[in-house]
């Protein structure tokens, strides 16, 4: 093929089922032309079990120029193969507190897919981009087509019982609202657009929705995160009041934690009710829980770690006003930090220590306040949530039983396998002509 007279663009990838080949691969259309006339010709491509890509079938949907067909699909194969290769990031020996990683392209071995918990096809950012409309279908063809796509820890059942309910939730015109106020964005947006998770409420799970659909992400700790939700969603479904979380989804970040949170809850045999009014007015508590015959009274909140303790402070105060004088349940904080950058961890693990400091402060209705983390280790499955301090109010009118409490926020996992994604420092991919490129952030 004579590249001077010829080009071809790959203007869209789509992950399908050929029943004609009874075959699982990537259907590849490229707009092909001679500098005079374009074509648009159809290739079927399969992975091989060693990472390369075959052509099984070439369909040229009307005419096609004059050109060698040997040259021609060679040079599909090699267009195809650098689309759709991924970058992959696995770990591998465990030391103190973190793990040595590994890196590839093409494919990570069985015997490493254990850790494997990133994987990126950078080159999908080049292409022309599907139509938003299709965004939820997409996503569901990359999980039943793409063997390259995973959510770690999940298996395929799971995923799909998630996003069941995740697509009701996020609909493809709330992704595209947000990429349309991202700082990077077309007009009309792309899916591709630049979208960094820096100062942004939305990033999360808007950039990973659209660069799944669009076929770039394959395995990222934002999928846990996010089946982790359609979950929760399902586990919660016999409560009234699980609309009112469902529906804060969108524009509340920290009702993601209060609702996980809460279907771990449920899971353990100690959630009550959603939602439960306090006794005073119109106000709500976030969560009723029980246990060793103790009932506490919950509020879930998740801080940006910019200036959490002011925050802290704020929201103790106004809770107080929502709270009846005589109040029969013990009110607990719980209080997790929502990281923005691997600076952030830092201030994770020094927020304990700053909220002991205004210990005094607490008013006597509220009667402890509990910090703690989530994050996604290299072994994948749910969010495992870490209690990192639980602090007791000496002066509460109900005081809390610190044996219940330990044991109502016991960490929800028995082991780490490093490294550990933090909620908000995923992967992020940028394309080498954006201004920021931006790389791996994680604790």
């Amino acid at each position: 093929m004579n590249d001077k007279q010829l080009r071809c663009e790959v203007v869209d990838v789509n992950f399908v089922h050929s029943s004609e080949l009874n075959e699982e691969g990537a259907l590849l259309t490229f707009d092909v032309s001679n500098g005079v006339d374009s074509y648009l010709v159809i290739s079927f491509v399969i992975p091989r079990d060693d990472g390369e890509w075959v052509i099984r079938k070439i369909h040229w949907v009307a005419g096609r120029p004059l050109i060698d067909e040997d040259k021609f699909a060679k040079f599909l194969v090699n267009t195809s193969e650098k689309i759709l290769r991924t970058t992959n990031f696995w770990s591998g020996e465990q030391l103190a507190s973190s793990a040595k990683m590994f890196a590839n392209q093409k494919r990570v071995s069985d015997e490493d897919i254990g850790t494997n918990s990133i994987s990126n096809r950078f080159s999908m950012l080049e292409a022309k981009y599907p139509p938003w409309e299709e965004l939820w279908q997409r996503i569901e063809n990359r999980v039943n087509h793409d063997e390259y796509f995973r959510v770690h820890g999940f298996d395929k059942d799971q995923v799909l019982s998630g996003i069941q309910h995740l697509k009701s939730v996020f609909p493809w015109e709330w992704v595209k609202a947000r990429y349309r106020e991202g700082p990077f964005a077309s007009n009309p947006p792309l899916m591709s657009d630049g979208f960094p998770p820096e100062g942004h409420n939305a990033w999360f799970p808007a950039y990973h929705l659209a660069r799944t659909a669009l076929g770039s992400i394959c395995v990222d700790p934002g999928w846990n995160y996010l089946i982790e939700i359609g979950l929760s969603i399902s586990e919660l479904s016999g409560f009234n009041k699980i609309d009112v979380l469902t529906n804060k989804l969108t524009n509340s970040p920290g009702t993601q934690h209060h609702l996980c949170f809460a279907a771990e809850l449920y899971r353990k045999g100690y959630l009550l009710d959603l939602e439960p009014p306090t006794g005073s007015g119109n106000a709500s508590n976030d969560l009723l829980a029980r246990i060793n015959n103790d009932h506490f009274s919950i509020e879930v909140k998740e801080f940006t770690p910019n200036n959490p303790i002011k925050k802290l402070r704020k929201e103790l105060a106004d809770k107080i006003h929502k709270l009846p004088k005589n109040t029969t349940d013990s009110v607990v904080f719980h209080i997790v930090l929502r990281e923005e950058g691997d600076r952030d961890v830092i201030k994770e693990q020094a927020f304990f220590g700053d909220v002991q400091s205004i210990s005094r402060e607490i008013h006597d209705l509220i009667s402890a306040v509990v910090v703690g983390s989530r994050f996604v280790d290299a072994s994948g499955g749910r969010v495992k949530r870490e209690t990192k301090g639980i602090l007791l109010n000496e002066n509460a009118k109900n005081p809390a039983s610190s044996d219940s409490l330990a044991q109502l926020f016991e960490n929800n996992f028995d082991e780490i396998v490093y490294p550990c994604h933090g909620i908000g420092t995923f992967f992020y991919a940028a394309k080498q002509s954006e201004p920021d490129l931006r790389k791996t952030e994680s604790k």
